[in-house]
């Protein structure tokens, strides 16, 4: 007996197979993480070829074949494609897709992910062009979907001695022990990047706020230079981390 099973999802990845197949990446609302396969879907004659693609949310039904999941049914419910009409928001979709397919595992659900896909995705698309603020949604995007894979990162306390932030202290964030660190503790670790109290103060921001109240946020270009630094470093330890645990 074959069984159907029917879902939302959003579309953020696509792979040609064979001759006219794809293999879709799909985050859904039901499932978590799925690898759907539509077979024949890249022929001009294919019925769902116009129903499914990068930046669909799609409401679609499947079964479960010998080796994949087949697509046998999709209807498109939004299209995130005015992003095309700007680099800045066309980069930022891109980069968010990216960290999606590096870090979610498959068949994982988790609700608050998806709506965070939404929300990033409905804020970005109607966003003024402004390169900070379209920026610092990649940035909420970043931290709270790490947050939510559970590597919250600590802002409160020292990772090594426990000692609450003080003001006036200095602090660095150390990416290998997965928050900030004292004055005390930081000649213990390497690759500690310094911050201030006012730079630790937005990032706590990203991940205790919503997203419209984080645009409200004052910011200039030096803060975002040393967010993306931080962020990086942050997932080269996360994807190593979870590389480990494969």
């Amino acid at each position: 007996m074959t069984y159907h099973f029917s879902t939302i999802g959003f579309v953020f990845k696509k792979e040609n197979k064979s001759e006219a197949d794809q293999l879709f990446s799909i985050y859904t609302k039901d499932f978590g993480r799925l690898e759907i396969l539509g077979k024949g879907i890249r022929k001009i004659t294919a019925k769902l070829r116009s129903k499914i693609d990068l930046f669909y949310i799609i409401s679609f039904r499947f079964v479960q074949g010998k080796t994949n999941k087949i697509l046998i049914e999709a209807k498109v419910l939004k299209k995130f494609n005015q992003f095309k009409e700007n680099l800045q928001k066309l980069q930022v979709a891109f980069k968010m897709i990216e960290i999606l397919d590096k870090t979610l595992a498959k068949e994982e659900k988790d609700e608050r992910i998806f709506k965070l896909i939404l929300e990033c995705l409905q804020t970005l698309e109607k966003m003024e062009d402004n390169f900070l603020k379209i920026k610092l949604i990649y940035y909420y995007f970043f931290w709270n979907l790490l947050s939510f894979l559970g590597y919250k990162p600590q802002l409160s306390f020292c990772v090594n001695c426990q000692r609450k932030i003080l003001p006036l202290k200095t602090i660095s964030f150390c990416p290998s022990e997965g928050g900030i660190v004292c004055n005390f503790c930081v000649k213990k670790f390497k690759n500690c990047i310094p911050i201030s109290l006012n730079e630790l103060k937005i990032l706590k921001l990203l991940l205790e706020k919503r997203l419209n109240f984080v645009l409200k946020l004052r910011i200039n270009t030096f803060f975002l230079s040393k967010l993306s630094k931080i962020s990086k470093a942050y997932f080269s330890n996360f994807v190593e981390k979870y590389e480990q645990n494969l």
